[in-house]
């Protein structure tokens, strides 16, 4: 309804997490880092965050 309105060619509001549209910020680029050590390290660890803040992109863009 409001695509053809505005004349978008995608919906903003979409639950799913494009990657191509994806901000790297600091914080993203140091979670990254710090996920490749844990990998190189063969460690563990926890990755949490405020609402909001990407969480569930980091990890699946991490392993593919």
């Amino acid at each position: 309804m409001f695509n053809v309105y505005y004349g978008l060619t995608f919906n903003p509001f979409s639950k799913d997490c494009d990657v191509k549209y994806h901000y790297k910020s600091q914080d993203y680029i140091q979670a990254m880092s710090r996920l490749e050590f844990l990998k190189d390290k063969k460690g563990f660890g926890l990755i949490t965050g405020d609402p909001g803040v990407y969480v569930t992109l980091k990890v699946p863009q991490y392993f593919s």
